[in-house]
């Protein structure tokens, strides 16, 4: 009688042999495949990421859109107005910028003198009233600085604005609660005539 069962083992083990490998290609290459769809995912987070950081920068070095725009003094130069906007019964908050241009850098201005040399944009800058005038004066606070945007230190040569380049700046004015439009005044540049004070929207209005 022949005996069939040693020979049946052994190309089942042979059969078993063959799986081996195969299997173990199989989980290499599912292996190989999760790392490179982790590294995608990866690279695509990474730009994405990069993507958000590059818009804002972006925005936030692109110029304002501005009530209007004045030539400066200096060539090449604009200022442009960009907010006038009561920000207490009688206080009025106004926002410019310096606009640079040229392809080298412009000095706005000079004259140092001291302590006060970091408010030299707006010192000598004020609002008129509808009437035409009536100065509305550059806030000072108990120390007798201007409540407004400082730029440098003391004792500075000048102040100045890079090549293609804004430079922005804000000052604040007390201005009676009355006063609708004003007429900005800013050294270097020709005023901005009869322009509306933006108000406060109402608490609760949803704006």
């Amino acid at each position: 009688m022949l005996h069939f069962a040693p020979l049946a083992q052994a190309s089942l083990a042979v059969e078993q042999r063959k799986d081996l490998p195969m299997s173990f290609a199989t989980r290499k290459s599912s292996l190989v495949f999760v790392l490179l769809l982790c590294a995608s995912v990866g690279i695509w987070a990474t730009q994405k990421k990069s993507s958000k950081s590059s818009t804002k920068a972006q925005a936030a070095t692109e110029p304002a859109k501005a009530i209007a725009v004045h030539e400066f003094r200096v060539e090449g130069v604009d200022v442009a107005l960009v907010e006038v906007t009561r920000t207490a019964p009688e206080v009025v908050t106004v926002k410019w910028e310096y606009r640079n241009k040229t392809a080298k850098p412009q000095e706005l201005a000079a004259d140092a003198k001291g302590w006060s040399d970091p408010y030299r944009l707006s010192w000598s800058s004020y609002l008129l009233a509808e009437d035409g005038k009536t100065k509305l004066p550059l806030m000072k606070d108990d120390k007798g600085s201007p409540v407004a945007s400082g730029h440098g230190a003391a004792n500075q040569l000048a102040i100045t604005v890079g090549p293609n380049k804004t430079l922005k700046t804000w000052a604040k004015y007390s201005t009676p609660a009355a006063q609708k439009k004003v007429t900005v005044v800013i050294p270097g540049a020709d005023p901005f005539e009869g322009v509306e004070v933006t108000e406060p929207h109402p608490s609760g209005s949803g704006q």
